[in-house]
């Protein structure tokens, strides 16, 4: 009888995370702008992820194999999100979020030509700059497009789970 216990036990489990699931794919489904924010959001995601991966191969063009090089761009990628996803917040509370994110966006592209011109010229030091700089945008950027949320979603119960997603 334990084991019949601790079965429906997980199966209250299974249906309550089911249901959990669920609310969360209606909340998509019935909330347009809410959908269009989570659709870019997974867009920004997997371009981030495409940066990384591309950072790391022109990394090992730039320097062939050296693990300190690695260590160095995830120093130049990190600690700007810890100094800078603050001011994001402060920007995001004080600023136009649309006028930030175009800026940002802007500037984005144009440090982007750095790390075209740091493999022109195979410079090491322009690319972890172009990183830095690229890292510190992201860490602006970030706040920006997650209090967005609150200007989309307008119920609290629902508000509460679009913030979870």
């Amino acid at each position: 009888t334990n084991e019949s216990l601790n079965e429906s036990s997980d199966d209250g489990k299974r249906k309550s995370r089911c249901s959990k699931a669920w609310e969360y794919v209606t909340l998509v489904k019935r909330n347009h702008k809410y959908r269009l924010y989570v659709l870019s959001h997974v867009c920004q995601h997997i371009g981030d992820w495409y940066t990384h991966l591309a950072s790391l191969l022109v990394l090992n063009r730039l320097a062939p194999n050296s693990s300190t090089s690695v260590s160095f761009l995830v120093l130049v990628q990190s600690i700007p999100k810890v100094f800078f996803t603050h001011l994001g917040g402060a920007l995001a509370d004080s600023m136009d979020r649309r006028k930030t994110m175009l800026t940002l966006d802007i500037i984005g592209s144009i440090v982007t030509l750095g790390f075209v011109a740091a493999i022109q010229i195979n410079s090491l030091p322009l690319f972890y700059v172009s990183a830095g700089v690229r890292a510190i945008i992201d860490s602006l950027y970030i706040p920006n497009t997650k209090s967005l949320v609150t200007m989309i979603v307008a119920d609290g119960e629902e508000l509460k789970q679009a913030t979870t997603i």
